[in-house]
């Protein structure tokens, strides 16, 4: 479990059994709003685009660079209102993100680095995308209870062969 942050915390969770080199695990992400009053997470529904955002880092132990998921991607994702999610007060919410196993990691268990971030406190539009222009959300006006940091959780998989 991360730190506790603005009343925010977050803890990542693998399935208990170990993983195959080259495979992809989902991992839960979950979210705990310790506040009395409800929040609003920003989190990018389309996996792809979260690096930066909601980053999961392998630790190859020594045996090469880490491996980061999802890799980074040029701008090409419209934010909608749909990519901030109400969290009511003391209580969950749980995402799912796919970490990459690389093929050539040999048997053992490593380290893994989840780290989930906010800076967006109101979002105004008009940032060209691939897909097109962003859209003003919210009215253009601050968001009301967006949490704003950034925290981070550390677990282990066990791969095997």
């Amino acid at each position: 479990m991360s730190p506790i942050v603005d009343n925010l915390r977050i803890d990542a969770e693998i399935p208990p059994q170990g993983i195959e080199p080259g495979a992809s695990v989902v991992v839960s992400l979950r979210f705990l709003n310790l506040d009395v009053r409800a929040r609003k997470l920003f989190f990018i529904r389309a996996e792809p685009f979260r690096f930066g955002q909601s980053t999961l880092t392998l630790d190859r132990g020594g045996s090469g660079p880490p491996i980061v998921s999802p890799p980074p991607r040029p701008h090409g994702y419209v934010v909608t209102e749909a990519d901030f999610h109400d969290i009511a007060p003391r209580s969950r919410l749980a995402f799912s993100q796919a970490l990459r196993v690389p093929a050539d990691l040999l048997p053992g268990t490593y380290g893994v680095r989840w780290v989930y971030e906010n800076e967006i406190t109101q979002w105004k539009g008009g940032v060209n995308t691939l897909d097109g222009p962003s859209e003003v959300l919210f009215d253009g006006k601050p968001i009301e209870g967006i949490w704003v940091g950034s925290l981070e959780d550390r677990f282990s998989i066990t791969v095997r062969r």
